[in-house]
């Protein structure tokens, strides 16, 4: 999309593809998280990745708190 494609075809494109019983919900996601809170979410969960390979942190307990930031955010993208 930030290439030009439409929104369907730029989903449509996408591999692997988005299951069909999710269109509606990732539709939703597209509408809430920007390309820049996207580019953001994925550094840092790059971030999160080595903080669980290096650190010696309980994993499930970093990335459980990770998806609760992640949703605390969309919960305000919603609200915007």
């Amino acid at each position: 999309m930030a290439d030009g494609a439409g929104r369907s075809d730029a989903i449509k494109a996408l591999r692997p593809p988005v299951f069909f019983k999710r269109t509606n919900s990732f539709n939703r996601a597209v509408d809430l998280w920007p390309l820049a809170a996207l580019t953001k979410a994925v550094q840092e969960t790059q971030a999160l990745e080595l903080s669980c390979k290096q650190t010696g942190a309980p994993d499930a307990l970093l990335c459980k708190r990770y998806v609760a930031g992640l949703a605390a955010r969309a919960v305000l993208a919603a609200r915007r």
